[in-house]
This record gives C-alpha cells, sequence and structure tokens, in this order.
C-alpha cells in the first residue's frame, strides 16, 4: 500500500514538472545529484524525453575513463562530463546534458581547482554563462577557489550556476549542524556576485535532516518564469530547475513629427511670417507660455 502511494505521488510531481515547463514557455536548466550516473541512466532518459530540458546538468556523476559516451548518451542531446580522475575517489563528477541544437562552446579555466564545467551559450542575440558545479563537503577551501572563478567572469552580466554546493540555506541551519560560518561566508560570496539563489523548497531529505543544498544561482531574477523542486525518486536528492525568458522586450514605437521645407514657396513664407502677429507674445510675463504663443503662431 505505502509503494502504491510512493509512486502515485512521484508520478504526479513528474506530471506537475512537465505541466509547469510547458506552460511556462521558455529556456529550461534542470540539475539533479543522481548519485551515480551509469545505473541511472534510463531514469534520465526518461527524464529529459518527457520534460525536455534544453540543458540537465549532472553532479556526482561517478564517472571513470572506463565508462564511455556512447554508454550515457541520450538521444538529441550532446554531453560534456568532467569525471574525477585524480585516484582519490571514486564519486564526484560533473556533467551537462544539452541539445544538440544549442549553440555553446566550453570554457576552461586553468586556475580554478573545483568540479565544475562552464559553458558559454548564445540564444536568441543574447550570450550567458552556465556553470554546473559540485562541492564536496568536506571541501573547506571551496569558496575561496569558487571565487577565483568567478573573478574571471567579473565583466559577464548573464550567469547561472547550478549544482549540489552542500551549503544549507534553509532556515534551520543550526538544528541541522551546518557550519552556519561558512553559510555566512557563502552568502556573502553570492551577494559580492550579484548572485541569488532561486530554490526555496528543501532538496534533500532525510529521515533526520531536511536541507537546500542544491541551488540554481542567477545573475538576472527578472528572468526567471518558473523554478521548482521535483523528486524522481533516483537518488536521495531532488532534481531542481528553472525556465528562464531571454526573449528581449520590444519597445513600443516612437513617433517624431518633423516639417519638410525642400519644396516650400519661400516668398509665400515670408509672406506669411510678415503677416503674423508677433506682437501677441509680448503681453506674457512668463517665459514659458511666451514660447508656447511664439510657437503656436509659427505653426498656424
Amino acid at each position: 500500500m505505502n509503494t502504491t502511494m510512493n509512486s502515485e505521488t512521484s508520478e504526479k510531481a513528474h506530471k506537475n514538472l512537465v505541466h509547469d515547463l510547458n506552460n511556462h514557455k521558455g529556456f529550461t536548466v534542470g540539475h539533479i545529484n543522481c548519485n551515480g550516473l551509469l545505473n541511472k541512466i534510463d531514469e534520465i532518459r526518461i527524464i529529459l524525453e518527457e520534460s525536455e530540458f534544453d540543458i540537465l546538468a549532472i553532479t556526482e556523476s561517478h564517472l571513470s575513463e572506463n565508462v564511455t559516451d556512447d554508454e550515457i548518451r541520450v538521444e538529441n542531446y550532446e554531453i560534456i562530463r568532467k569525471d574525477r580522475n585524480d585516484g582519490s575517489t571514486q564519486w564526484g563528477g560533473v556533467a551537462i546534458y544539452y541539445k544538440g541544437c544549442l549553440n555553446t562552446s566550453e570554457y576552461f579555466i586553468q586556475s580554478c581547482n573545483i568540479e565544475a564545467i562552464w559553458l558559454n551559450i548564445i540564444l536568441k542575440g543574447q550570450t550567458f554563462l552556465l556553470c554546473c558545479v559540485y562541492r564536496h563537503p568536506n571541501d573547506k577551501n571551496f569558496l575561496q577557489k569558487f571565487q577565483k572563478c568567478l573573478d574571471h567572469f567579473i565583466r559577464r552580466t548573464n550567469i547561472v550556476i547550478v549544482g549540489d554546493i552542500n551549503f544549507d540555506l534553509s532556515k534551520n541551519v543550526v538544528s541541522n549542524n551546518h557550519d552556519t560560518k561558512k553559510v555566512q561566508d557563502y552568502k556573502l560570496l553570492l551577494k559580492t556576485n550579484n548572485l541569488r539563489n532561486i530554490i526555496k523548497d528543501y532538496t534533500k531529505i532525510t529521515c533526520d535532516t531536511k536541507t537546500i543544498v542544491d541551488h540554481i544561482l542567477i545573475t538576472h531574477v527578472s528572468k526567471v518564469k518558473s523554478s521548482g523542486v521535483y523528486d524522481p525518486c533516483i537518488s536521495d536528492h531532488c532534481l531542481i530547475y528553472v525556465t528562464l525568458n531571454f526573449e528581449r522586450q520590444r519597445q513600443a514605437p516612437v513617433y517624431k513629427t518633423t516639417k519638410n521645407y525642400k519644396k516650400v514657396d519661400l516668398n509665400q513664407l515670408r509672406k506669411d511670417i510678415a503677416n503674423v502677429p508677433w506682437w501677441v507674445t509680448t503681453v506674457f510675463d512668463d517665459i514659458d507660455d511666451t514660447t508656447w504663443a511664439w510657437n503656436t503662431l509659427y505653426d498656424d
């Protein structure tokens, strides 16, 4: 009975996700810590087939050089991956699925020693930077390294960063025994770089804790049409998503009236000007009234 209820809840949540994405037409970006991409690839393919994300970012891909791109390929999508091949652990790793029709190019930052992929995207005449990042909970120097990365893009105004950053931004940080000082430092970094997290619901729920450790950071919140959290039940993290509007706002037309003097009869114009009772303009004390009277006589 409990399994059936969980299945029905998951199906309803998935329908709500697809409905939200379809209702808010725009550029869609999703992220999930899948806790192993290879053994979840069938579920990821279903998510991409039904939701049609423009971009789906993956953290904790757990891939190595022994796993080929063909094994994790999704139809109509390209993949960029950054595996953790340093031999320290089999975990970690990030990847980005993006639609093959997108105009993209990857950024390589030699001095940026974090697990991240930086992707430059040109869309509707606008350029924006997308990043997928993973922070290991024990990485104490992450903020300094992350700031170094952001320093490379100090002049960029359209930035979208998604990932599992493992700083809990929920209101019950203290009760979850998180390092509150680090969370405050992280918030300060976001404020300094004009970044705001738009995910407000819990992204990781266990028997003992509820946390918001998966974030979507954006410079221009005005471009957000919708965002949310959805649990596809494939890991202990939820999928987070955002729909962005990159349509340029059309300005209302401006009409200007001009006088065309190319075909003017100059002799007649002189006679008309000579017959105008210009003395009327002298009866006003206010210069604005005088100007108004002069223009009215001239236009007539």
